[in-house]
């Protein structure tokens, strides 16, 4: 197992290095590292590949992991400034595996985006996840992370 997960960060490091040696080539794939995600909620570590990319708008599916629970995403992220820091809002489904079972729920974020260059930027703001089938069915989060594109 341990090998897997060094094999796995090694095969996405050296990924992110081939990519960033190519300027041309749009930056379509995020690593997320922080409490939680706008994107893929309920994980610590996240990575999202942007199939649709326009300059304010962003079509993602994606994956993350929060020690035993992991989650598969997909949704809409749309920036209201078409370029450097700023707010913003994504709107997706995610199924979770955890321990004590699986699910599907959705969610909605509100936040800010402070770009560090063309490849960093701090992300902030609230995650509302929604369960369709429980009696609480909103539950908010806030959520603090660090992006890198390439």
């Amino acid at each position: 197992m341990r090998m897997r997960f060094i094999f796995i960060a090694l095969s996405l490091f050296l990924s992110a290095m081939v990519y960033a040696g190519n300027p041309e080539t749009p930056r379509k794939s995020n690593i997320s590292l922080g409490f939680l995600d706008d994107r893929t909620g309920l994980s610590f570590v996240g990575f999202t590949y942007n199939v649709i990319q326009k300059p304010q708008d962003e079509i993602y599916a994606g994956v993350g992991s929060l020690l035993a629970i992991f989650t598969a995403s997909a949704g809409w992220k749309h920036r209201y400034a078409p370029s450097g820091s700023s707010f913003y809002h994504t709107i997706g489904i995610q199924a979770i595996a955890a321990m004590g079972g699986d699910d599907m729920i959705a969610n909605v974020s509100l936040g800010y985006e402070k770009r560090f260059g063309e490849r960093w930027s701090l992300r902030l703001g609230g995650l509302a996840i929604i369960t369709f089938d429980r009696y609480d069915s909103v539950v908010p989060f806030p959520y603090l992370n660090l992006n890198y594109r390439f």
